[in-house]
């Protein structure tokens, strides 16, 4: 599998079926993400709880818009699907549905992902949240 086919398939399996035994075959040993709460740590467990927790605060799916990928890297825009069904950053549920833009970097060794960065825009999904349930101030 190149690459680009490795990150299309870590992202639709890992993150939008969260078939989380299937970590072996996308995910090095050592793998570690630079985007977790320093909190959580930056191993595969750590990964799959930030997942198990979005899942609790919203429904989502990841759209791959675009991605780049050679030797040893690959950087992908991402447009994330949610629908808001759980507590998140101190706001109940609202059942809004929205959509955010991001980046995922990615840095593979021997055909398997051993970092990961990500840029999600925490701060454009509480606007869409807040100004929901705020009303749209014109």
């Amino acid at each position: 599998m190149n690459n680009q086919d490795l990150i299309i398939n870590f992202i639709n399996d890992f993150w939008n079926k969260q078939s989380f035994a299937n970590a072996t075959i996308y995910l090095c040993d050592d793998y570690r993400d630079f985007s977790l709460p320093k909190s959580l740590g930056n191993d595969v467990k750590a990964t799959i709880k930030w997942i198990e927790m979005t899942s609790e605060a919203f429904s989502h799916f990841t759209h791959i818009e675009d991605v780049l990928a050679d030797k040893n890297r690959a950087m992908v825009k991402v447009k994330l699907q949610l629908r808001h069904i759980g507590l998140w950053r101190g706001i109940e549920s609202t059942g809004t549905s929205l959509t955010v833009n991001g980046f995922r970097y990615f840095k593979i060794n021997d055909g398997k992902i051993a970092e990961h960065w990500g840029l999600i825009d925490g701060n454009a999904i509480e606007a869409q949240l807040t100004a929901i349930q705020n009303g749209c101030a014109v």
